[in-house]
């Protein structure tokens, strides 16, 4: 069963993994749409809490989001399936993440800070 589990990681891995575009400016691929989603999910459990919600949420949601990268190298280098990113892949992540954020934060918040 282990196998079957590790096989369809892999798979699911090298599927998110495909290049959509890589200039010296852009950096996407799947994954992009994965950091996006993520953005406007972390979102939402942030705007569950009164605190977060009148001010400091898209704050959080950046500083999460970095700490995210963060995280990502040593997975790596325990072989966890991510892969080692560019500076501009990581700068893409983020704004994307941001991005899914922000949109999700004004749709609760009807365009109110």
């Amino acid at each position: 069963m282990f196998e079957t589990i590790e096989a369809m990681r892999i798979a699911i891995t090298q599927f998110l993994s495909v290049t959509l575009v890589n200039n010296s400016f852009l950096f996407l691929n799947l994954w992009s749409f994965v950091h996006f989603i993520s953005g406007g999910i972390i979102m939402v459990l942030l705007l569950k809490y009164p605190f977060f919600r009148k001010r400091n949420s898209l704050f959080v949601l950046l500083i999460l989001l970095g700490l995210w990268e963060i995280v990502e190298y040593p997975l790596y280098t325990f072989k966890l399936g991510f892969a080692i990113e560019n500076r501009i892949d990581i700068a893409w992540d983020l704004v994307l993440g941001m991005f899914g954020g922000i949109i999700t934060h004004n749709y609760f918040n009807g365009g109110k800070k």
